[in-house]
């Protein structure tokens, strides 16, 4: 047997193209259990555990009926997928104040794949006042998603994880900023400066990672080690390089 290829994404995409605002946290999944009459919630692939814990907090936190929500569920067999953001329990790579939770889309418990349309996901989430995944935008032909893609790649200035793109298909993709690209693997300077390894080869002539590097090697052992997150990093990194 061959190796199957991808094609092209010039090749495989159908348009029109929406493009989906996409947060920097982790995913939550609600549905109902029938065996136990009451909410299925689960994250990162378990039932079980603080990510699961904590979704289920915010989730009943952010909905005024809990019962109207399982009767949903349940009568139109669906399931809900919310992204999960907590600037304490769960940092990420992007800073936000508060704790929320966004829903992204209204799934059927069927064995092929088919959800609500945004405009009805929209709907949900004004029955239940939960917030919605941000539209961004709609493109109608390769040539001017190509042309904004080449600008948006290059485009530091943007401190956003990035989009979720969905063309007409359902065929869906994410497109990932240079912000969020390049503090995830600044991320991975902690460890190699704890270790005494040098800066990797990659980044050597890159002017915000080797001045990062430099800054992170001034720091004591505790201030690495009990420092909870990249976001914490960055900040003192940035006040003190600008005084």
């Amino acid at each position: 047997m061959g190796i199957l290829q991808k094609k092209p994404l010039q090749e495989q995409l159908q348009f029109p193209v929406d493009l989906y605002v996409k947060e920097n946290g982790y995913l939550g999944i609600v549905g109902f259990d029938a065996t136990q009459h009451e909410l299925f919630i689960a994250s990162k692939s378990t039932i079980h555990g603080a990510y699961a814990e904590r979704f289920g907090e915010l989730l009943l936190s952010a909905i005024s009926n809990e019962v109207d929500l399982m009767n949903f569920l349940h009568e139109k067999q669906v399931s809900m997928t919310f992204e999960v953001i907590d600037p304490v329990f769960d940092p990420h790579i992007i800073e936000y104040e508060e704790p929320k939770i966004i829903l992204l889309d209204v799934i059927y418990c069927t064995p092929s794949f088919h959800k609500y349309s945004y405009e009805d996901v929209q709907k949900v989430g004004r029955a239940f006042g939960l917030p919605v995944k941000e539209h961004f935008c709609r493109f109608n032909d390769w040539d001017s998603f190509h042309k904004w893609y080449q600008n948006v790649s290059t485009d530091f200035s943007l401190e956003l994880e990035g989009y979720v793109l969905e063309d007409s298909s359902g065929f869906m993709t994410k497109i990932k900023l240079p912000y969020y690209i390049f503090w995830k693997r600044m991320r991975n300077l902690v460890p190699t400066v704890l270790q005494g390894e040098a800066l990797p080869q990659e980044w050597d002539s890159h002017p915000i990672a080797t001045q990062f590097y430099q800054w992170l090697k001034e720091r004591t052992f505790s201030q690495l080690t009990q420092t909870d997150s990249i976001i914490n990093l960055r900040n003192q990194f940035y006040y003190e390089i600008r005084q």
